[in-house]
């Protein structure tokens, strides 16, 4: 997960998200802050994250973290090509490494004592270790009981995937990478609809690396409408307006609330939500992002690029890898126990603990690393 940057607002008329120097976007660490507290609401931390994840559909924050994902990686090798000529394979898997391996490696170390103390077994952490979390999911191997603690690595598994695949497409694609993810959407969409028809299951095509990378390829295609001249004179100044930002940030949360969940209902159900509601929502979150690019200082992209907001965003990657640490029975018991049972008093210890531990993750493990990582960056982002 490619960590947001900062940026000065620019003229509506000119794409901010790739003029010369620092690649700066405060909004995009408030969109990150956004997808991770509906994961949390979605996991049930308390009564009022619980409320929020129902109400907002709380797992489809993974699709936005896909989405904003897909979107800076996009507009980073764009830059670089941009200023160099040219996309240097080396330093782009130097810099993923920085950026995912020590705090994950750190997180997996810990999950792997905990889980053998526990009697869970050891091929849970090395299916983890291998980014292979999300197949285990989709195909049914049983590999990750429940009870591991990296079970949620799914979704990172799905974005190491995307980072071996899509690095040598965009060193060899260039301008055209643009085609493939037009081509990528258009096949996952009518490849799910196939499967769906042919009886998968949920699991399936929540888990499975070719029926979710279209999340990503919104996010690259939105990086690259953001770099198209013809868009910048029409559409982008239109986007830049401040009531159009509003009501696409609005749409996206409505779709977000009538979204449901795809492992209910029945078949019909299943298939309005595969055929119209997830790829609308995909489709919306993509166009936020284009339309916060568009001009970034506006009232709701200086909401997004808020303080508190901002804050989360950058702990966002240590949130989703710690959050699970208060959800095992033995941790949950010892916070009620202290709590008195008191369910508010729970869902604030529950939270402190997590951000306790994501600080911890990030000062300590992330940061020396995210330092080093710079020294292999064309272009400049912050940690």
């Amino acid at each position: 997960m490619e960590t947001a940057s900062a940026l000065k607002p620019a003229a509506p008329s000119a794409p901010p998200a790739i003029q010369p120097g620092k690649f700066y976007l405060p909004f995009v660490d408030g969109l990150r802050a956004l997808s991770i507290l509906l994961v949390l609401g979605f996991h049930q931390l308390g009564p009022v994250s619980g409320w929020m994840g129902k109400q907002l559909s709380g797992w489809v924050g993974v699709d936005l973290f896909f989405v904003i994902s897909g979107f800076l990686i996009t507009s980073i090798i764009l830059k670089e090509q941009n200023a160099t000529g040219t996309f240097n394979l080396k330093n782009f898997y130097t810099r993923r490494w920085l950026r995912i391996f020590p705090a994950y490696y750190f997180f997996l170390s810990c999950m792997l004592v905990f889980g053998l103390w526990r009697g869970q077994p050891a091929t849970a952490y090395a299916v983890a270790a291998l980014y292979l979390t999300n197949l285990d999911a989709a195909f049914g191997w049983g590999l990750v009981p429940g009870g591991s603690g990296v079970g949620h690595t799914w979704s990172l598994s799905i974005e190491e995937q995307f980072y071996l695949t899509f690095a040598p497409c965009a060193f060899f694609l260039r301008r055209r990478l643009v085609f493939l993810a037009v081509a990528v959407i258009a096949g996952a969409y009518f490849w799910r609809l196939a499967l769906l028809d042919h009886g998968a299951l949920p699991l399936r095509l929540l888990g499975g690396f070719d029926t979710k990378i279209d999340s990503i390829m919104y996010g690259v295609l939105a990086a690259h409408l953001c770099q198209l001249r013809v868009f910048e004179r029409g559409a982008f100044k239109v986007l830049a307006d401040a009531r159009v930002q509003l009501a696409v940030g609005a749409a996206m949360l409505v779709a977000f609330h009538f979204l449901g969940h795809p492992g209910e209902g029945a078949k019909a159900d299943q298939t309005l939500f595969w055929a119209l509601k997830y790829p609308l929502a995909l489709a919306l979150m993509a166009l936020l992002i284009v339309s916060l690019c568009a001009d970034p200082g506006k009232p709701l992209g200086r909401w997004l690029s808020a303080g508190p907001l901002v804050w989360v965003g950058r702990l966002s990657y240590s949130l989703y890898l710690w959050h699970v640490l208060p959800m095992f029975p033995q941790t949950h018991i010892i916070i009620d126990r202290l709590c008195h049972g008191r369910r508010y008093l729970v869902e604030i210890m529950t939270y402190a603990i997590c951000f306790a531990a994501a600080y911890f993750s990030y000062r300590f493990i992330e940061s020396p690393f995210l330092k080093m990582k710079r020294k292999f960056s064309t272009v400049q982002t912050a940690a």
